[in-house]
């Protein structure tokens, strides 16, 4: 029996060979993880992936502190969440779009600090059931609620960004929620136990670009 460490010797695809390629949704794509002599798996280990992807940015733009019992709404595809506090968790907000019926499947959030000058936030949202790419048409703020400033308040603005990325933005300060701005994706184990290579699979979302493959640490064999 061979009882000598097993490392990863590299890391190929049957479809990405260099640069960056579109896939459709829905879209199988295989890895093929070689190692330096057969492995045995155990529990089902995952291959991290850098995966340029479409994340919706919503971000408060206070000139002045915002109030206390501001709140905003998000509306997809016609459908709104009830009112949403000023400074709402990733948690909150995935969990009220996650009750609407015109959302499928489930969805990513991540909170930063805002970049405004006085307090606020900003959220990176990833559909993963997303049938075409997001636009200002299907995805909407209702800012009515915001206010700042102290007498008379005045409105605070939401601005909406929609953006392809792979990593996150920078300046992008973790506060909750997905540590990688919802950008991360993995690839699960499909078979090869036994041998000295492992097939993975990723199944594509629509608007993803697979730019390569980030393999962190030897897997568990």
């Amino acid at each position: 029996v061979d009882s000598s460490p097993a490392f990863i010797q590299g890391v190929s695809s049957d479809y990405v060979s260099a640069g960056s390629y579109e896939v459709g949704a829905g879209q199988s794509i295989q890895f093929y993880v070689s190692f330096s002599r057969e492995v045995a798996v155990h529990g089902s280990p995952q291959l991290p992936l850098n995966v340029r992807s479409t994340v919706i940015v919503v971000e408060t733009a206070a000139t002045e502190p915002i109030t206390s019992s501001s709140s905003f709404v998000l509306e997809y595809r016609g459908a709104s969440t009830r009112d949403i506090p000023w400074d709402a968790s990733s948690e909150f907000i995935k969990f009220e779009l996650e009750r609407l019926a015109t959302v499928e499947g489930g969805v990513c959030v991540s909170r930063s600090q805002s970049t405004s000058p006085h307090h606020g936030y900003r959220w990176a949202i990833r559909f993963d059931g997303l049938t075409e790419d997001p636009s200002l048409d299907l995805f909407v703020v209702d800012g009515d609620g915001m206010g700042m400033g102290l007498g008379i308040v005045e409105r605070v603005s939401m601005d909406v960004s929609v953006l392809t990325l792979s990593a996150p933005i920078s300046g992008w300060s973790l506060d909750g929620g997905d540590t990688c701005m919802c950008t991360g994706r993995t690839a699960t184990y499909k078979d090869g136990s036994g041998s000295s290579v492992l097939t993975f699979e990723y199944i594509s979302m629509q608007g993803d670009a697979v730019d390569g493959v980030d393999v962190t640490s030897d897997l568990d064999g």
